[in-house]
């Protein structure tokens, strides 16, 4: 299984989702020591972040491997709404606590993919 994210760049504002996203190269150290690289191109110089630790540039969110019923896939910091029943739905963001990704307590997995919708996330505002 390899390990997906996506980041958000507090200082622009932007979610970069791919290499391509962005005008910089990223590098995620993983638990473990592994290493994922998002390479656009080895001619752009590396920029590093702010990493003083109450003011970090980047916010990474790691891939949940679970999609939602338009076959999105969801991340940590989605708004997902999950339908339990017919008439009773929730709403909230994915958090990763303990090991597991959960929304209101609710962990992804024992969720049915059709019940898991994506509004959005907590960072990007809708137009």
């Amino acid at each position: 299984m390899k390990i997906r994210f996506r980041v958000w760049d507090k200082t622009t504002e932007h979610m970069i989702r791919s290499p391509y996203d962005a005008p910089f190269n990223i590098v995620l150290i993983l638990p473990g020591g592994d290493v994922d690289v998002h390479e656009k191109s080895k001619e752009i110089k590396w920029m590093y972040g702010d990493y003083s630790p109450n003011n970090y540039r980047f916010i990474t969110m790691l891939n949940t491997q679970v999609k939602d019923k338009n076959d999105k896939d969801i991340f940590e910091g989605d708004i997902v709404e999950i339908q339990q029943h017919p008439d009773i739905f929730y709403t909230g963001e994915v958090k990763y606590v303990n090991g597991c990704f959960s929304i209101n307590g609710i962990m992804i997995g024992t969720v049915c993919n059709k019940n898991l919708r994506i509004l959005g996330n907590i960072y990007e505002k809708e137009d």
